[in-house]
């Protein structure tokens, strides 16, 4: 039963509203439908009349607490949350109010409704909707954020009673009602119980949907052939399951090895795994895996193969020799092709540990939700309609935040994979290289779903060189491919290994296909060493890396769990914290400014001589390069408010928490970054220098005043460090800002004497802010000639006529 105002609130009517006046995640200023003039109005219908969507509306607002600091509608009320507690000092903490309880306090408080789409991105316009699928309701004019009375907008998600089960209902969902003028109405309702036969169906109907049309998803459509096992897989197709060699399967036949499989991706975590394949265990697992005694992942993965259709299965644990050396390291650095020519793969991306299950379903928060026919186009239809709070799961917020995506070695396994099956917690996903994405929700396109963000590496998803590259990637840039590894670099920085000491090999396929991709790009034709993560090609750009965050702490080699060496000081592998590398100073395709870096040798000791991609025992790189001297203040602006301004020239960021002197108390500061000065004494003597400090804001610990401060250049500490400038930007850009400089000065100004004002760079737009910097290297001597970095430094362009009287010196970096 609905009330005469939830009645009037047709579909058609909403749209209309929407087309006037929409930019995603917004409420309309005036276009929206006016429901209930107050709050207790809605009350006292949902009370008196028995409206289902006014007693929803009423018991949505009860079933969540109040936070008037969280933009959005806040997370379900859990266990314990609204009771009385104790606090610190033990006397009871009062309880927390609902959503209802404040709504009720409102002045204004008219109930206003809008159509919301979930899959457009903030402050999208109507062009970018191709489904509305939630209402918000929201009271009065809202407050400002952090107001005590300030009452988000509810969000309420509308769905097609069922599920879907088939890639043809995806079809006809886009095609027939519910539709208003164009604009898809609701998603569907997921089955959340993820191992049924509603579940595996919709799954088969993907795979099969994608086998049929899409020629590129297919690593094999070239061959007609099955894809190429890996050395040994599971076959699921006998009780119980047994491991398998892939050269006897198909024996003497043209297909022998080959024949469609799964390649799992799950986090091992804790406890350890007990059922590992192993040379003790190779013999028994031939024959038949204690499928009871698998971790539930394992045993989840096979129901998963099985009812997908597929005969076999690939598991790292049981089908990589775990006490072989030798077996690890041929079959790690062929983990791109065994993911790309998968059938599909299947990621495990909610549980944190192998005995979490993957069809161990988490159900959704309970919310209240009730069947509410609105009227449509062509008549009366029908959603489910309940809350939907700001931590629903979807595959966006999966592939940030699951503990799948937290794990280092997963990352090159997404990427090559051309198909995917995701479980979540509460729904399937599905990923093909040509249809994109899908949910068991049907939902479009949009920002609930992952961003490709290595476009240029699409060819790399292959394995190999035969495989057929997707549409619009052929002919990628050296730069943009690099650009792209680089953004992996990045990605991959922010995930955890168990052994450290595996940095390099858990991206070592991907750099080799990044390698084989650099090989085929036509615009660059130069070689491409692969030194210890860094390119020889772009080694300037492969060095400039810095701590996303404060500092990037470099990892000793006794701090590693297997007690090996890990990477140099110069390697963005050398650390656990996320990093970022700096924008390109020269492109590619430039001309290098002859003061810039230069290579002049490199070598490493690789752990496996047959993989070059992998872990190395030592890596050094010789270097020639204009340098200069950098000090480090022996008091820091601790308690200062601000500095001399006019006496800064750059920012410095050392890898490793600074110290107190020689201490080795840690420096505690506001952030990461140091303050670069001049450095030069007032004689004018000795090698050009630079003089860092870090600050941190507050008042003076002695006065408690805000004050001024500038460093003083005499007062340093006895370390030294070295800079290398690496790259200063292109010859060819320089001599063109000289000339503009020239053209503009008429004071008898020397055009070295580069100023910071954008208005000396002429017409010549490329030359933007981050363009006007010299990027360099801070190098601790550890012997003669012989120097390990210990941080990166930036500085300003007006410094650019002092690197020409810098000392140029050829150095190792180790």
């Amino acid at each position: 039963m609905l009330c005469t105002l939830c009645q009037g609130m047709t579909l058609p009517s909403l749209v209309d509203l929407a087309k006037r006046d929409f930019r995603s995640g917004f409420f309309p200023n005036t276009d929206y439908y006016h429901h209930h003039t107050s709050f207790q109005e809605l009350e006292k219908c949902a009370k008196e009349t028995g409206c289902s969507l006014c007693r929803l509306f009423v018991g949505s607002f009860a079933s969540a607490i109040h936070d008037a600091t969280n933009p959005y509608w806040p997370v379900p009320e859990t266990a314990g949350t609204g009771t009385v507690t104790a606090t610190a000092t033990g006397s009871p903490a009062p309880a927390r109010l609902s959503m209802l309880d404040v709504a009720r306090t409102l002045t204004n408080s008219d109930v206003r409704i809008a159509l919301r789409s979930r899959h457009t991105a903030i402050g999208a316009t109507l062009q970018y909707v191709d489904m509305f699928d939630l209402l918000a309701v929201r009271l009065g004019d809202r407050l400002e954020l952090g107001d005590p009375l300030r009452v988000p907008d509810l969000l309420l998600v509308l769905r097609v009673p069922g599920d879907i089960q088939s890639a043809t209902d995806y079809k006809t969902l886009k095609q027939s009602p519910p539709l208003v003028d164009g604009y898809r109405i609701g998603c569907t309702t997921p089955d959340d119980h993820l191992g049924s036969a509603g579940n595996f169906k919709l799954a088969r109907s993907w795979l099969e949907d994608c086998s049929k049309h899409h020629k590129h998803c297919s690593t094999t459509a070239h061959t007609k052939l099955p894809p190429r096992l890996p050395t040994r897989v599971i076959d699921v197709t006998c009780t119980p399951a047994n491991i398998v060699h892939a050269v006897d399967i198909n024996a003497g036949r043209p297909d022998q090895g080959c024949a469609e499989y799964v390649a799992l991706s799950h986090c091992w975590g804790r406890p350890p795994i007990k059922t590992l394949l192993k040379s003790t265990t190779m013999k028994k697992y031939t024959a038949g895996l204690p499928e009871n005694d698998l971790p539930a992942n394992f045993r989840d993965s096979i129901t998963v193969t099985r009812n997908m259709g597929i005969p076999y299965l690939w598991i790292d644990s049981l089908c990589i020799i775990q006490d072989s050396v030798d077996d690890w390291r041929y079959e790690s650095v062929r983990m791109g092709e065994l993911y790309s020519r998968a059938t599909f793969s299947l990621l495990a991306m909610a549980g944190d540990q192998s005995g979490a299950g993957i069809l161990k379903a988490t159900p959704p928060p309970v919310s209240p939700s009730v069947l509410v026919p609105f009227e449509g186009s062509g008549g009366p239809v029908s959603f489910d309609v309940s809350t939907i709070f700001q931590n629903s799961e979807n595959l966006r917020q999966l592939s940030d935040s699951a503990p799948l995506s937290t794990r280092g070695w997963c990352l090159q396994e997404v990427v090559f994979s051309a198909r995917i099956l995701f479980f979540g917690a509460q729904q399937v996903y599905w990923f093909c290289t040509e249809g994109g994405y899908k949910s068991a929700e049907s939902l479009p396109d949009g920002i609930l779903y992952p961003h490709n963000k290595y476009p240029s590496m699409a060819s790399a998803y292959f394995g190999e060189q035969s495989y057929p590259v997707p549409t619009g990637t052929a002919g990628a840039t050296t730069e943009a491919i690099l650009t792209d590894f680089y953004h992996f670099i990045e990605s991959y920085a922010q995930r955890t290994l168990t052994f450290g000491t595996d940095k390099f090999p858990a991206v070592a396929s991907f750099a080799q296909n990044v390698e084989r991709a650099l090989r085929k790009s036509s615009d660059n034709p130069v070689q491409h060493d692969y030194m210890a993560g860094v390119w020889s090609s772009d080694f300037r750009r492969g060095l400039l890396f810095c701590p996303d965050g404060i500092h990037a702490p470099h990892v000793k080699q006794a701090e590693e769990k297997d007690g090996l060496y890990r990477a140099p000081s110069w390697s963005w592998a050398v650390t656990d914290a996320p990093i970022i590398f700096l924008a390109a100073q020269t492109p590619l395709g430039g001309t290098p400014n002859p003061l810039n870096a230069q290579l002049v040798s490199w070598s490493s000791q690789l752990r496996d001589p047959n993989n070059a991609f992998g872990a190395v025992y030592s890596a050094q790189l010789v270097v020639r390069g204009r340098v200069c001297r950098l000090r480090m203040s022996a008091t820091h602006f601790i308690g200062a408010y601000t500095w001399d301004k006019d006496n800064e020239v750059g920012s410095a960021w050392f890898d490793d928490r600074p110290t107190v002197g020689g201490t080795g108390k840690l420096l505690e500061t506001a952030s990461g970054n140091c303050i670069v000065f001049d450095g030069n004494m007032d004689d004018g003597g000795g090698e050009d220098t630079f003089l860092c400090t870090y600050f941190a804001p507050g008042s003076s610990p002695s006065t408690g005043e805000k004050k001024t401060v500038a460093p003083d250049i005499k007062d340093n500490e006895k370390q030294e460090y070295t800079l290398l400038m690496v790259d200063l930007g292109q010859a060819d850009k320089e001599k063109g800002l000289t000339e503009n400089q020239d053209d503009d000065s008429d004071d008898g100004t020397d055009v070295d004497e580069f100023d910071d004002d954008d208005d000396d760079f002429g017409d010549d737009e490329d030359w933007d802010m981050t363009e006007k910097l010299i990027h360099c290297l801070i190098l601790r001597e550890v012997s003669k000639d012989v120097y390990g970095r210990v941080g990166l430094l930036i500085l300003d362009w007006k410094s650019r006529s002092r690197v020409d009287n810098w000392r140029e010196q050829t150095m190792t970096l180790v």
